[in-house]
């Protein structure tokens, strides 16, 4: 039960004008004579009646008005002894305080109203004193059992209260406002006085609450209809005890007549039940709430959730108000006769605010990463997958064997490539012979055979595979240059010791390829390749090159090798006529037949070389060479990890997600997170696009192998076996909430604060911890319901405000920057690197620009190697006349090419890294932003929620307008916070919500698909399971969409769910966010400056600045003092530290919430003749939609805050979110507020919202809407103030932090916007704890 003060008042009967105040007067005098001895009366004239004094009233259980037995009992569940009453438990007990309302000032002698105080939120006139704050009254049923107990023992048989049963005592407490009191108080001295005390009856309290019909109910076994749970009855309670029971005290002193005198004063006592738990189905109650009643044993449930916070507020209300006009005014006789009734001149309104967790945060939770898991896994075994067609397909990288390797561990590498499918190949030049006797540029052997004299040509050895148009560098090196004859005598001369001998020499391991894509996986071989080999099998060429350039003197000493990089045109000069440049082709496929090697040893081969200048063939290049091959043929296809379909890039993380890959419009290969291209289709595409991709595709990997491993292997398990692990844990802890016997690690005796095991509370400090990373935190469902009392009737509801409060969807646990630890060098520096840093939206952006220096890199790739077959027609004509087929490879000497090559395999890297950790990141914030989004969905369709004015239609075929309001400031580690919450709140476009009767099915839907598991929600009433579906087959990448459907009752489904809601409409969400920074470090970054070092450097050369202050002389002082700037910003976290400001982020995230929510009003409330909302166009949901669409006008309803908007840039302009809040309440649409934490900037925004709402309502017009009533913002700012500090968000903050207190001190305080500040009284101040 609730017990309101509503009042203090005379007496019944009494005179105006006969006494009204005059016990005022009276009391104070027998007061201050009690005071006389005390430094409180010193204080009291030294203030001079400048400040009011105050009063306030108390509920309280004492010792002596009760039995022991009672005393006995109420000693147990205080924990302070045994069941014996004589073990001193009545002094144990002997005032145990119970509630307390807010503290009011007296009226001045002269019967004048001081003004009202900050946090107060009764009344003060001259009809009396109205307390706002209820006074809260435990269930003592125990304690009546006690009584009870105690009489049947005694023989007495009969009603508890018979011989006094529980009684309680109220009392009045004075309190001087002098100035200097308030130092006492803080020095130890009280100033605090009871002044009256009345005993109150707990059975006619709850009697009284209950009211007749409720009872006559119950008698019927009835349950009371949702609208009548709510009942009030009222009594006034005389004063028994105190200096205002005496009669004396409060006659007229000018008087002697004994007809004016007046009675003394009295309590009128409103009682109503209190709602902590709302029955459901009622105002104030939300689909999202846990049931209202434990279950037996209630282990499970207290394992899941904390209890409901809740607080009341009672005001005064016009009877004329619109809502009273229709509503019955009929007076009831309540059982119980003792109490005196007295009908209110004024209808009484009461607030009840509640602060509830909500029960389908942790089952979305875990439906999101079950999809996260599966397709984090499904990446994973793609980028395995891709790594080890890599590593194949770059085989002579993969197996690469130096030329000094130790031979034992080159047999090793060679016996593991020919295991794979790949080839040996050692093969060595021996020389160059040039045709003819004494020849002009060959050298003869010494008459020993040896090669003194003879000239030496530099002579390079390269690979061409026929899946790339890029050579691969063998060898390069100095061969002997010989005549005819000598180099017959080389090669055959039988002299020990002085047989061939390699001057250059390479032994590597190509892979060998059947051009079929079953066995070739995706390495498709290059054009006008495939069958060109009679036995199918494609191994490679290799192509030996030497340039010479002339010298008089042949000896090795003065003979100038030409470099390898010489391009096609360096021609000089020889005495031939043109220096002649020197190839010779030879293919691999003819040596694989073991026939032609039968020993198995090298084999001399005779490569013809031609002037590539002239086709004519100058001579020879003599080799040896020997080709391997496995001996047994292995199926390719039965290979670990080879053979494997490749899975579909469209269920990977990247495409879940809402990402484009961006590398499948460039073509580059291998295929990491998107699907290759049908090979038909592709050859079909003529368009720009696809030439493109056919011509990147000629060129091979631009992934290294490492690479690849590195992130198969490392980077993507381990997010992988983060997500499996954390959908284990979510999973458990559900099972945990729905039976006991489920083993889950009990936290009971750890802090609220300090637990760490998936709850659907999660609290705001654990924002670093990886496990929890899905859930969004500090989440709160929190409504202001009003109903309208009047004495013995049952209320009139009134309306409901709606908000769910949260901390910022971001991925905290990963940070606010990105590290390249791909294995190898992704960032070209660490400045680079730094750059990165920051939330989505930031690293968004960085990732459009490396797509776009890769798509130039790309370009300029292309480009050289277009200007290097051009440069090599002439070349390649020659080729073809000398009977020899052209080339179609690019030498690996090509400086330009090379160069922009390797620009474009670092710039692909990259951007996949930085692309997965964005794929990571994205579904972290997804995941909570999710379960905020549904929660307020579901809320909206509660009891007195838009779903209910009409506005499901609106949904149906516009969306689900969902607002979040957001507080952050634009610089720092929240800045990050922003970016990430910027594109977790555009991600929600992606959902559908489907609501369906629940079928009675559990578990899975397919039991084959572990992703269409169904979630059930523990201990919610209505809501029985959540399944969420990733819709690949409609759509991926950014087209993504997702399907929630959410099983309820059957019954609450067929009664309570909008009709066109029903038969499976799919209602999708259009998110908006509207951001401003309300805090000093805004201000800061508006100022242009940084905050902390201005701080800090003005505390070096004396404080800070009052100008810079402001009049905040306390702020300055406490600003210059000691803590040298430290904590004096911050709240006690390192996510302050540091950081980059960025001014124009809020100003461009305003600008594109407006033009989303412009397009929905103009949808929703079309402007345009013969329009209706049934048949305007839909508003786009895409933001590439809403690029593409033209400008519209301000809408009318959002004319103000377009103006706010464009005032607002460099300010701290608090009306962006106030007139958003308000434009979205007028759409039917639900709202979100966050911070950082979702517990102190938000606390001032949602109570700014409540107590506005509560001032529209209670100042409506019969011809105004809500919206748009005219109210007074001190009102505003007063009931604001009372929720701040009686209200569910200072617990809130005890429940985040462990300390009841708001994270701002008074400096902080001084920079926020005025309808944003917080009670001085309330702050936590610069001594706050860490965790605060």
């Amino acid at each position: 039960s609730s017990v309101n003060i509503a009042s203090v008042n005379r007496a019944p009967g009494s005179r105006v004008g006969g006494g009204g105040l005059n016990f005022f007067r009276s009391g104070l005098k027998k007061a201050q004579a009690t005071l006389e001895r005390s430094v409180t009366t010193m204080a009291i004239r030294a203030d001079g009646g400048k400040n009011p004094d105050w009063i306030c009233a108390s509920l309280h259980f004492v010792a002596r008005e009760n039995g022991d037995a009672v005393n006995a009992a109420m000693g147990m569940a205080l924990g302070l002894g045994s069941t014996n009453a004589n073990v001193g438990l009545k002094e144990l007990v002997s005032d145990v305080c119970l509630a307390r309302t807010e503290w009011l000032p007296l009226p001045t002698a002269a019967g004048s109203t001081p003004a009202s105080p900050v946090g107060s939120g009764g009344r003060v006139d001259m009809s009396g004193i109205k307390f706002g704050i209820p006074l809260c009254v435990p269930d003592l049923a125990f304690l009546e059992a006690a009584a009870a107990g105690a009489v049947s023992a005694a023989g007495n048989i009969g009603p508890a209260n018979s011989v006094g049963g529980v009684r309680l005592t109220v009392r009045l407490y004075l309190r001087s406002g002098a100035t200097l009191l308030k130092a006492a108080a803080n020095a130890g001295l009280k100033r605090e006085y009871c002044v009256a005390e009345s005993i109150l009856q707990y059975s006619n309290v709850v009697g009284l609450a209950l009211g007749m019909r409720n009872q006559q109910q119950q008698q019927q076994q009835q349950q009371p209809a949702p609208n009548e749970f709510l009942h009030s009855g009222i009594i006034n309670l005389p004063f028994t005890s105190g200096m205002l029971a005496e009669t004396s005290s409060f006659s007229s002193n000018n008087s002697t007549d004994n007809s004016k005198i007046d009675t003394p004063a009295a309590l009128q006592i409103i009682a109503t039940p209190r709602i902590k738990f709302n029955p459901p189905c009622t105002l104030g109650w939300s689909l999202t709430d846990p049931t209202t009643m434990a279950p037996t044993p209630p282990l499970s449930w207290l394992k899941m959730f904390q209890l409901p916070l809740d607080q009341g507020y009672v005001f005064s209300l016009d009877s004329s108000h619109e809502i009273l006009n229709n509503a019955h005014n009929s007076t009831s006789q309540h059982p119980n006769q003792q109490f005196q009734r007295r009908p209110l001149q004024r209808a009484i309104l009461l607030a009840n605010e509640r602060a509830v967790e909500s029960a389908v945060v942790l089952p979305l939770a875990t439906a999101v990463s079950s999809i996260l898991s599966a397709a984090a896994i499904q990446s994973q075994q793609i980028a395995a997958i891709s790594a080890s067609r890599t590593f194949r397909r770059e085989s002579i990288r993969t197996y690469a064997i130096a030329e000094d390797m130790e031979v034992g561990r080159a047999n090793a590498i060679v016996d593991a490539a020919l295991k794979d499918g790949c080839a040996d190949v050692d093969v060595g030049v021996v020389a160059l012979v040039i045709l003819g006797v004494g020849a002009v540029m060959g050298g003869s052997l010494s008459s020993s055979g040896g090669l003194e004299g003879v000239p030496f040509v530099k002579t390079t050895m390269t690979f061409q595979r026929h899946d790339t148009i890029f050579e691969e560098a063998l060898a390069t090196g100095s061969a002997p240059m010989l005549d005819e004859p000598s180099g017959k005598a080389f090669i055959h001369n039988p002299s020990s010791g002085l047989g061939p001998k390699e001057a250059i020499k390479a032994r590597f391991c190509p892979r060998i390829l059947t051009g079929q894509p079953a066995n070739d996986e995706d390495a498709t071989l290059l054009p006008g390749v495939m069958g060109t080999k009679p036995d199918g099998k494609y191994v490679g060429n290799i192509r030996l090159e030497a340039i010479v350039r002339n010298t008089v003197n042949r000896s090795t000493s003065n003979l100038d090798i030409i470099d390898n990089c010489c391009d096609a045109t360096s021609v000089y000069d020889v005495v031939a006529g043109v220096n002649p440049r020197i190839e010779g082709y030879f293919e691999l496929e003819h040596y694989l037949n073991p026939q032609t090697n039968p020993t198995g040893g090298k084999i001399p081969v005779t490569v013809p070389a031609i002037d590539t200048a002239t086709g004519q063939r100058m001579g020879s290049f003599l080799l040896l060479l020997r080709v391997k091959t496995p001996q047994v043929q292995i199926p390719l296809g039965n290979q670990s990890r080879i053979g494997e379909p490749l899975p579909p890039a469209s269920s990977g993380l990247l495409s879940v997600v809402g990402m484009d890959a961006i590398t499948d419009e460039l073509g580059v290969c291998p295929y990491f997170d998107y699907d290759p291209p049908c090979t038909q289709n592709s050859v079909q595409d003529t368009s720009a696009a696809g030439i493109r991709r056919r011509q990147v595709a000629t060129m091979g990997s631009f992934l290294t192998p490492q690479f690849l491993r590195y992130q198969a292997d490392v980077v993507r398990n381990d997010a992988a076996l983060e997500l499996t692990n954390r959908h284990d844990k979510y999973n458990k802890s559900i099972a945990s909430g729905l039976s006991s016997e489920t083993d889950f690690d009990d936290e009971a005796n750890v802090e609220l604060f300090k637990r760490r095991n998936p709850k659907p509370f999660r609290p705001s400090n654990s924002r670093g911890d990886a496990l929890l990373a899905g859930i969004g935190f500090n989440v709160h469902v929190q409504s202001l319901a009003l109903n309208i009392l009047q004495p013995d009737q049952s209320a009139i509801p009134a309306a409901i405000c709606h908000s769910v409060t949260h901390g910022a969807p971001a991925d905290h646990a990963r940070g606010f920057g990105i590290q390249g630890n791909d294995g190898s060098r992704t960032f070209e520096s660490v400045a680079e690197a730094n750059a990165a840093r920051g939330g989505l939206r930031r690293l968004e952006a960085k990732r459009a620009g490396i797509a776009r220096e890769l798509e130039t890199y790309l370009s300029s790739l292309i480009n050289s190697v277009g200007e290097y077959f051009k440069s090599r027609a002439q070349t390649a004509a020659v080729m073809q006349q000398a009977g020899l087929r052209p080339t179609r490879h690019v030498a690996p000497n090509i400086s330009s090419i090379s160069f922009y090559r390797n620009k474009t395999t670092e710039c692909t890297q990259r951007l996949q890294a930085l692309s997965w950790e964005i794929a990571v990141r994205r579904g972290n914030c997804f995941s909570q932003a999710l379960g905020i989004a549904v929660t307020s969905y579901l809320t909206s369709i509660s009891d007195g929620g838009p779903g209910w004015r009409g506005y499901a239609n609106t949904w149906l075929r516009h969306g689900y307008l969902i607002t979040f309001e957001g507080l952050l400031s634009a610089v720092g580690k929240e800045l990050g916070m922003i970016e990430d919450a910027s594109v977790a709140v555009e991600m929600l476009r992606m959902v559908h919500v489907v609501l369906v009767p629940d079928d009675g099915v559990s578990g899975t839907v397919n039991k084959n698909e572990s992703s269409c598991r169904r979630i059930p929600v523990p201990h919610s009433p209505y809501v029985r399971w959540v399944h969420l579906a990733h819709l690949s087959k409609k759509g991926s990448g950014s087209k993504s969409m997702y399907r929630l459907e959410i099983g309820l009752n059957q019954s609450y489904y067929q009664s309570r769910v909008p009709e066109p809601l029903k038969g499976g409409a799919a209602v999708r969400f259009f998110p908006v966010l509207y951001q401003m920074g309300v805090d000093i470090r805004q201000w800061g970054v508006n100022a242009g400056r940084n905050v902390t070092s201005q701080i800090k450097e003005r505390n070096k050369v004396g404080g800070v600045p009052s100008a810079e202050l402001g009049d905040n002389s306390d702020a300055a002082t406490e600003a210059s003092s000691d803590f040298n700037g430290c904590g004096l910003i911050d709240d006690g976290d390192d996510d302050d530290e540091g950081g980059v400001a960025d001014n124009e982020i809020l100003m461009a995230l305003n600008v594109e919430g407006f033009r989303k929510m412009n397009a929905y009003a103009h949808s929703v409330f079309p402007t345009t003749a013969g329009v209706t909302a049934a048949t305007s166009p839909i508003a786009a949901f895409y933001p590439s939609e809403h690029a593409q669409l033209q400008p519209l006008p301000p809408h009318p309803i959002l004319s103000s805050l377009s103006e706010a908007i464009k005032t607002s840039a460099g300010k701290m302009e608090h009306g962006v979110l106030d007139k958003s809040a308000t434009a979205c309440q007028r759409m039917g649409g639900g709202s979100t507020v966050f911070c950082k934490s979702g517990k102190d900037r938000t606390a001032m925004q949602v109570t700014f919202k409540q107590a506005q709402f509560l001032q529209r309502l209670m100042d409506k017009k019969p011809s105004t809407t809500l919206e748009d009533s005219q109210i007074s913002y001190d009102d505003v700012f007063e009931h604001a103030t009372l929720m701040r500090i009686h209200g569910t968000r200072v617990p809130i903050c005890e429940k985040n932090a462990g300390e009841a207190k708001y994270a701002f001190n008074p400096l902080q305080a001084k920079f926020m916007p005025e309808m944003l500040k917080p009670p001085p009284i309330t702050l936590a101040g610069f001594l706050k704890k860490p965790e605060t």
